[in-house]
């Protein structure tokens, strides 16, 4: 019998449980190659994107969250955020070591790392990531408070009257973001009742006047109604940053969109331009809702259609450029979710 034989015959009579070992880590390596990490809810926005727009996802006055900490160029704010953390808690050293305390739990730290890339925030130790999480909560709670009452942000102005509106455009950044936890975190534990105060922040985010919403009877009782549903909204299902509430306030909440199913054989869509060639017209929605299902199609006759669709707010320093990519970057690389800014626009 030639060697040769004897080795056939040893391949064919392999021990089952051996077969099973070789298959399963067949399958295993197998997994490992195809299987992709899943997305963070505070990802990075790509380098080539970046290079192209940087004033759009780059922050300019003050670092938010792991990813541009210690940057040379955002230390003039960042030395006023253990000034605003102390006047939030009304210099309550004890309030500030139970918060600490609180947002340093093991679990808690390791859940808030995962809110970002993977390995970005390694090089930071629990205490000094405990820490930026602490300070910069503190400091967009109390920026965001005093922002509404116009007053208490007077470190701010005294070193430059142009960063209170390059740190309200920072705390927008996809980039620049911390887990809306923490936020609550903070809020119940240093008993801080400030959450409708970041809803309106969030709900009046492109206005370039706040003082019309105490004019206008009208306006106001139209943002109070808007900000009562996002808190809502938040009882219900807790957002996962600043960034991500803002996009709720333009996309239509799950429990309020209708069971259709939205699916197409095709995997394209006519543009706007097609549209027109073919009767279809477009025009502003007719009240002010700025959530973006808000469309609505009539068919007048025949070979007439008239599409309406909410309105954006054009601004000329901006603002509205920056919400808008921030968005769109935010749905096309953070968790899965709908596309609705980036099918709008």
């Amino acid at each position: 019998m030639s060697e040769l034989y004897q080795i056939q015959c040893s391949i064919d009579i392999l021990d089952d449980k051996i077969a099973d070992w070789i298959i399963d880590d067949s399958d295993a390596n197998a997994n490992a190659i195809t299987k992709k990490p899943p997305k963070p809810k505070i990802p990075r926005v790509p380098v080539e994107v970046i290079s192209k727009k940087q004033k759009y996802y780059v922050p300019r006055a003050v670092s938010i969250g792991p990813y541009y900490f210690k940057d040379p160029t955002l230390q003039v704010v960042q030395k006023l955020k253990t000034v605003f953390t102390m006047k939030l808690l009304n210099h309550n050293k004890e309030t500030l070591k139970m918060l600490y305390k609180k947002l340093g739990e093991s679990h808690m730290v390791q859940e808030l790392r995962d809110y970002y890339e993977e390995g970005s925030t390694t090089k930071y130790s629990n205490k000094d990531f405990t820490k930026m999480m602490l300070l910069d909560s503190c400091f967009i709670l109390h920026f965001i408070k005093s922002l509404l009452k116009d007053e208490g942000l007077e470190e701010l102005y005294d070193e430059n009257p142009n960063l209170l509106w390059l740190v309200y455009h920072d705390l927008l950044l996809l980039q620049n973001q911390i887990p809306f936890k923490v936020l609550q975190e903070v809020m119940n534990l240093g008993d801080i009742d400030d959450l409708d105060q970041i809803c309106k922040f969030i709900v009046t985010v492109e206005w370039l006047d706040l003082d019309m919403i105490d004019q206008s009877e009208a306006v106001r009782s139209a943002v109070q109604s808007a900000v009562q549903d996002l808190k809502l909204g938040i009882t219900d299902n807790e957002p996962y940053h600043l960034l991500h509430l803002l996009h709720r306030t333009r996309a239509p909440q799950a429990r309020d969109r209708r069971k259709t199913d939205y699916s197409t054989k095709s995997s394209t869509f006519p543009n706007v331009n097609q549209l027109v060639d073919v009767g279809v017209r477009f025009k502003p929605a007719a009240d002010d809702n700025i959530s973006l299902d808000k469309v609505e199609f009539s068919n007048r006759c025949l070979f007439l259609a008239t599409v309406q669709l909410p309105s954006i707010t054009l601004v000329k320093d901006d603002s509205t450029m920056l919400f808008w990519l921030n968005l769109i970057a935010y749905e096309r690389w953070s968790v899965k979710n709908d596309a609705w800014v980036i099918s709008y626009v």
